[in-house]
C-alpha cells in the first residue's frame, strides 16, 4: 500500500508541476509560490526559507505526503483561476467577480494580497466571494495610496488567509471586521489622497478613470475595462517644460508632476496635439473632452498653480472614498 501511495504521489506531483509551468511559463519559482501561498491559507504567515523545513516537519509519512500533494494539485485549479479571470472556475459566481479580480491583478499589480484571494475563492460561498473580492479591491487602493510596509502587510494578510481558509472566517463582513484596525478609514484614505503623489503611470491612470465612473453614477465604478484603458491616456496638466505662459520655475513644475491633482484623463490623439501649451490653450481641448475629469477643469480661471492642484486634489479625494468603499451595498 505504501509503494502505491508513493506512485500515486509522484503521479500527481507531476500533474501539479506541469500545470503550474504551464500556466506561469516564465516564473521559475511559481510553484513554490504557490505552495507557500498553499500552505498560509492552512498554517498562517511563512517565508520562502522557512517553507521545506515546515513541510518536512508536518508531513511524516508516504501517506500525509499524498494526502498533501493531492490536496495541491485540486487546489492549483483556484489557484490559475485567480490569474485569469475568464477562467470557467468563476462562471457560477457575479459578473463583477472577474472584474475585481481583472482590476487587482492588471490595473493594481499587487500580489500581496494574493493569499487571502485564494483562501477566499477556495472557502466563501461565490455570494461572500464576490464581496470580498470588492472588498479586496477597495483595501489593495487604501493601502497603495495611505502606504503599508511590506512586511506588515504581508503577516496581515497571511493571517486573515489562515482565518479564511481554516473557516474561522466564512463572511465577507466578518473579513472588513477583522482588518478594521489596520485599513485606513474614510478619513485616513481622504486625507492620504489629498496629498498622494502617484509616480506609476498605471496607478494614476486607474485613479482617475474609476473616480470618472463614480462622477458618472456606475455602481461598480471600482473596476475599469481594458479597451477603454488603450485609448486614454493620461495627461499632466502643468507640463514638464512649461512655457513662460505658466510662469513656474522648471523646479516648481517638477515638483508637482506626481501630484494626481496635475493629471488628467484624454483621448490619445488631443494629448499628443496639445502638447506643453498654455493652461488657456489647454482647457479649450479639457471643456471638448467626454470625461468629466477632464472638463470640469474649464471651471478655472486663470491661472493652474499648486493652490489649484492642492484644490483640485481635494475633491478628487473625497470621490476617492466613495469609489473604493469599506461597505458592501
Amino acid at each position: 500500500a505504501g509503494a502505491e501511495r508513493m506512485s500515486e504521489t509522484h503521479s500527481l506531483w507531476s500533474e501539479l508541476t506541469g500545470k503550474i509551468e504551464a500556466q506561469y511559463p516564465d516564473e521559475d519559482d511559481q510553484l513554490i509560490l504557490y505552495l507557500r501561498h498553499l500552505w498560509i491559507t492552512k498554517y498562517g504567515h511563512t517565508i520562502e526559507k522557512e517553507l521545506s523545513a515546515k513541510i518536512r516537519a508536518s508531513i511524516t509519512s508516504p501517506s500525509l505526503a499524498a494526502n498533501f500533494v493531492s490536496e495541491a494539485n485540486q487546489a492549483s485549479l483556484v489557484y490559475i483561476a485567480l490569474s485569469e479571470p475568464s477562467h470557467p472556475l468563476w462562471n457560477t459566481y457575479k459578473n463583477a467577480t472577474r472584474e475585481y479580480l481583472n482590476t487587482i491583478n492588471r490595473h493594481l499589480k499587487v500580489t500581496q494580497i494574493k493569499p487571502l484571494l485564494f483562501a477566499i475563492a477556495m472557502r466563501f460561498t461565490p455570494e461572500e466571494a464576490t464581496k470580498a473580492f470588492r472588498f479586496a479591491l477597495s483595501i489593495s487602493v487604501r493601502f497603495l495610496v495611505f502606504g503599508g510596509r511590506g512586511g506588515f502587510l504581508d503577516e496581515h494578510y497571511a493571517a486573515r488567509a489562515q482565518d479564511v481558509g481554516t473557516e474561522k472566517i466564512t463572511k465577507a463582513s466578518e473579513l472588513r471586521d477583522a482588518m478594521a484596525s489596520i485599513v485606513p478609514t474614510d478619513q485616513q484614505f481622504e486625507d492620504a489622497f489629498s496629498t498622494a503623489r502617484v509616480s506609476k503611470g498605471y496607478l494614476a491612470r486607474y485613479y482617475l478613470r474609476a473616480i470618472e465612473k463614480t462622477l458618472g453614477d456606475d455602481p461598480d465604478p471600482e473596476f475599469v475595462a481594458n479597451d477603454d484603458f488603450d485609448a486614454t491616456n493620461l495627461e499632466h496638466i502643468v507640463p514638464i517644460k512649461p512655457s513662460s505662459d505658466w510662469d513656474m520655475s522648471a523646479d516648481e513644475a517638477a515638483s508637482v508632476q506626481t501630484l494626481i491633482g496635475n493629471m488628467t484623463l484624454l483621448s490619445a490623439k488631443t494629448n499628443v496635439a496639445i502638447g506643453n501649451q498654455s493652461f488657456q490653450e489647454k482647457v479649450k481641448a479639457y471643456s471638448a473632452s467626454g470625461y468629466k475629469v477632464t472638463n470640469s477643469l474649464e471651471n478655472i480661471t486663470g491661472k493652474f498653480k499648486l493652490e489649484e492642484i492642492k484644490s483640485r486634489q481635494a475633491v478628487l479625494a473625497k470621490l476617492a472614498v466613495k469609489t473604493w468603499p469599506l461597505k458592501f451595498t
